[in-house]
């Protein structure tokens, strides 16, 4: 749970300057969109809540899986569990 917080809000602070700078999701590449962001602060903000988040999903889905070898059961998050 505390995983998904955590990606949830390294998620958004880099989609919404993803999507301030009008980044193009298909056809291009991180090479050529991250150049729309200027030099800077703004820019290395996006870019390490971007890996941030990556490693945070990784990391989710391998404890997910372990979750599942030792307890035979697939985890639920924890607002699902509480419902």
């Amino acid at each position: 749970d505390t995983l998904n917080d955590a990606g949830s809000k390294t998620l958004m602070a880099a989609g919404e300057t993803a999507v301030k700078y009008n980044f193009a999701l298909e056809g291009s590449s991180y090479e050529a969109e991250i150049q729309k962001i200027p030099p800077g602060e703004e820019r290395e903000s996006f870019k390490q809540n971007l890996l941030s988040d990556n490693v945070v999903g990784a990391e989710m889905r391998i404890l997910v899986w372990l979750y599942h070898e030792y307890f035979g059961e697939w985890y639920q998050l924890g607002e699902k569990r509480n419902q």
